[in-house]
């Protein structure tokens, strides 16, 4: 198995505990970066918190994570809407100088 397959078949375990992106990466032998995208990943279809409230990421595992995760929902909640306000003022200028959205896949 790869070190790449590895690191992300160990990271659900290491998740049942709170960690940081540096403690990760040196367990794990990779990068930061590499890390964010692991957690990132693994984040699309788990539960995991990180919120600016707490330092590193942790797996939801139980009722007692019920608040924190409700906390990282509405925060993610409030930076997609900020994110579609910004998509809309690009495609605004975008149109506004004669470019078709279509013809550009937005």
């Amino acid at each position: 198995m790869c070190k790449k397959q590895t690191a992300e078949n160990m990271l659900p375990k290491l998740l049942e505990k709170n960690r940081t992106r540096e403690e990760l990466a040196q367990i794990l032998g990779v990068s930061d970066s590499t890390v964010r995208g692991f957690v990132s990943k693994y984040a699309q279809k788990n539960s995991v918190i990180s919120h600016h409230l707490r330092l590193g990421y942790k797996k939801a595992t139980d009722k007692d994570d019920i608040g924190e995760v409700i906390l990282a929902a509405k925060i993610l909640e409030s930076e997609n809407r900020v994110i579609r306000r910004r998509i809309k003022a690009h495609k605004k200028f975008l149109i506004q100088n004669g470019v078709n959205l279509k013809e550009v896949g937005l």
